[in-house]
């Protein structure tokens, strides 16, 4: 039979070495509150990855709505008292947000997941070389797939 020490019921340690340790890490109201204010403002980033998330199909063209919904929530509070803490954080974060965001227009990808929204109905043919005109028209990238996938729907 040993004659370790336990802790006693409640979580209360015996040792007086040991108990200050565990009551260092005790968090204080005043950092609870801080952690309650982190999950707040991680709970936007959550919500904007479950736009992305999809099984039932592509979810791209929600990818700007979402950047900015997201960056629109995080600035706001990057100004607000009750998040000065965070302020910095915040801010590099919408600048990364907007970095992510201005790369949408130098894709085509987005503008033609544009014609493919999802629940909406399937593009006409000239709806679809429309969108896709446009899409090559702002960026210039689309030689060849232009042609691919206007043939491919006849």
């Amino acid at each position: 039979m040993g004659t370790a020490k336990k802790c006693c019921q409640g979580g209360q340690e015996h040792s007086l070495t040991k108990r200050a340790k565990f009551d260092f890490l005790q968090l204080t109201p005043a950092e609870w509150t801080w952690v309650g204010q982190f999950a707040d403002l991680l709970s936007y980033a959550d919500i904007a990855q479950q736009a992305f998330s999809s099984d039932q199909g592509s979810t791209l063209h929600l990818a700007i709505p979402t950047l900015e919904t997201l960056h629109k929530s995080w600035s706001s509070r990057a100004e607000r008292p009750k998040y000065a803490r965070f302020a910095a954080a915040l801010r590099t974060a919408a600048g990364k947000l907007d970095e992510y965001y201005e790369k949408t227009t130098d894709s085509p990808a987005y503008i033609i997941a544009m014609c493919f929204v999802r629940g909406s109905r399937e593009p006409s043919g000239r709806e679809l070389k429309e969108c896709i005109s446009v899409a090559y028209s702002c960026t210039g990238l689309l030689t060849n797939l232009k042609e691919c996938i206007y043939c491919s729907q006849y």
